[in-house]
């Protein structure tokens, strides 16, 4: 009698979780698959896109010649002629009989910090927490300033920063470059003065 194994796919990236793209220059994205039985078809290797700022959306990836090319294992994808329109996530998956495997990679264009999704209005109870959050997208990482403006006296005043101290402990900005939530402003104990306007600013 003869005993056969599947093994499930193991994807292993060629690269970094981020890749640094440049205006008019072309990115290969690629990984590899480990321990494969079966081993994956490229009929059973797609690849999927999703923008940096619609999260909901998520496109499946044609080879067009222009846009988009495969390696003939589907495993490498050639992103030509890179702008802001190609910045965004691409999601590889691959599947045999044994099971399936997924990786991501994102593209960021190289540029001037770009905030990616518009401000919040926050509506709160005295006494609670109030999060803002400034989600912005550079390379190299950016600066973050939230300003804030007084209701009664129009007043506009600098209340955090990832690159100067200000002294209010009522302000909590998180400095991990490493998060998504990279700038965020954490307003501690709210009270009725705290009502007005935020700006967020990224440079």
């Amino acid at each position: 009698a003869n005993l056969t194994v599947q093994v499930p796919p193991d994807l292993v990236p060629l690269q970094n979780e981020t890749v640094l793209g440049l205006n008019g220059e072309s990115v290969v994205l690629g990984f590899q698959i480990v321990n494969a039985s079966p081993s994956v078809t490229p009929n059973n290797t797609r690849w999927f896109f999703q923008p940096l700022n619609d999260t909901l959306l998520k496109v499946e990836i044609v080879d067009d010649g222009v846009t988009y090319m495969f390696t003939s294992d589907r495993l490498n994808l050639i992103v030509m002629n890179v702008s802001n329109e190609v910045e965004g996530t691409y999601t590889i998956e691959v599947q045999n009989e044994a099971g399936m495997d997924s990786g991501r990679v994102t593209i960021v264009i190289e540029g001037p910090p770009r905030i990616r999704m518009p401000l919040e209005d926050e509506q709160s109870v005295e006494g609670s927490n109030v999060v803002f959050t400034c989600f912005a997208i550079a390379e190299p990482i950016h600066s973050v300033f939230w300003y804030f403006t007084d209701v009664a006296t129009s007043d506009t005043v600098l209340i955090a920063s990832t690159t100067t101290s200000v002294d209010n402990n009522n302000y909590t900005l998180d400095l991990n470059t490493a998060s998504d939530s990279y700038g965020l402003l954490t307003i501690s104990n709210v009270t009725y003065g705290d009502r007005g306007t935020y700006l967020c600013n990224v440079s």
